[in-house]
């Protein structure tokens, strides 16, 4: 198999898992009555680590852009906090410090639909590498995928600036 047909089927493989995750998640989406920016905020609310510092609604801004979620003015997303608080998937508390500033955390709707949505991310993981790509598979692809990444990564840094 020539490299340009092997890319081709990787991005196939690709765009199959990610639509079969968009299939699961529209239904989620449509069981918790969700829009697909609110499940990606409470998603990303579930994953917040204590490292993030508190979860304030401008500190969550600020992650949710350095991981991809461009678009997402503070105003947007205080509305989208908002609404998930109104459906009871979020709790505000106010923050001792600063009676202005909320923290949020999930309620315990909130913690079962980010729940949900974690074992569907482990099931899909584990279809993919559990079930279809054996263990010496795995570590075929894993080689090549270390290759290309590095043969990228030494491109990049062999570029004029």
């Amino acid at each position: 198999m020539n490299t340009p047909t092997l890319m081709l089927k990787m991005n196939r493989v690709m765009v199959a898992t990610k639509n079969y995750r968009d299939y699961q998640q529209r239904k989620d989406e449509k069981t918790f009555d969700l829009g697909e920016r609110e499940a990606a905020i409470l998603e990303f609310i579930g994953g917040w680590k204590e490292d993030d510092g508190i979860p304030y609604v401008s500190k969550i801004v600020d992650k949710f852009r350095e991981r991809g979620g461009k678009g997402n003015s503070q105003s947007s997303i205080s509305q989208i906090v908002m609404l998930l608080w109104k459906k009871e998937f979020l709790c505000k508390d106010v923050d001792q410090s600063n009676s202005r500033v909320n923290t949020l955390r999930l309620t315990e709707k909130g913690l079962a639909f980010y729940n949900r949505r974690k074992a569907q991310n482990k099931q899909r993981a584990e279809l993919l590498l559990g079930e279809i790509i054996n263990q010496k598979d795995q570590e075929v692809i894993e080689a090549y995928m270390d290759r290309v990444s590095l043969k990228f990564e030494d491109l990049l840094a062999k570029s004029p600036s």
